[in-house]
């Protein structure tokens, strides 16, 4: 296993049009060398690869270039996922949380993205992409995911030892059923918070400390 010190960096965010996800991503994708070279892990099939290319977009902004495009479904190469963990960063994309999952899994990738990781690779995870970062997606209802693949295991990648719910716009108003999250879940979790991000909250984590930009809400499943 790696060692502490060659942890890579992750990065939680909602979305990716929004003043602190700018200054974030500017201040952490800064490399030594030339630009940093970001792949992107779509979500889902993406058949014109519209999401790819508006996502390509907006790393230029940031001096990144993007050139990795995989999926985890019918389009998957390993070629692909093998250039995938040749890159400095992984941008896990938005989508349906589920079916992100789900694709993971049956591609049996975890361990791979996980290795990436604990020798030094970062991800960015976007809504469903950042919730795969964390223990469980079992948050993604809150959020408006419906589990319509049928996933029995919902376990993430087990990165960000918090759980995550993208979107938020009314804390309060999600307090009930945080409530019944908690108590249906609370004897499966290994985490014991959860963060509430608006789309201009970003989380970076990075050797067991995170910066916070925004105003997330992190919750206790205790209270």
């Amino acid at each position: 296993m790696a060692s502490h010190q060659q942890l890579g960096k992750l990065i939680l965010l909602s979305a990716l049009d929004s003043p602190n996800v700018a200054i974030a991503l500017q201040q952490h994708m800064r490399f030594s060398t030339s630009a940093p070279n970001v792949g992107y892990l779509a979500s889902g099939h993406e058949a014109q690869r519209q999401y790819f290319s508006a996502t390509q977009q907006v790393y230029a902004s940031f001096g990144a270039q993007m050139d990795t495009y995989c999926e985890l479904t019918q389009d998957y190469s390993e070629q692909a996922f093998s250039d995938l963990l040749n890159c400095d960063m992984i941008h896990l994309a938005g989508g349906d949380t589920f079916g992100f999952l789900q694709g993971v899994i049956q591609r049996q990738v975890s361990e791979q993205l996980v290795q990436y990781y604990l020798q030094g690779g970062s991800f960015i995870g976007l809504s469903a992409g950042a919730m795969l970062l964390t223990d469980t997606i079992a948050t993604a209802p809150l959020c408006g995911d419906n589990n319509a693949v049928g996933l029995k295991d919902l376990s993430g990648l087990g990165l960000y030892p918090n759980l995550y719910v993208p979107h938020v716009t009314d804390p309060q108003a999600l307090v009930p059923k945080l409530q019944q999250f908690a108590d249906d879940h609370v004897d499966q979790l290994h985490s014991d918070t959860i963060v509430l991000a608006s789309d201009n909250d970003v989380i970076v984590y990075s050797h067991g400390q995170q910066q916070v930009y925004g105003q997330p809400l992190f919750w206790s499943l205790n209270d």
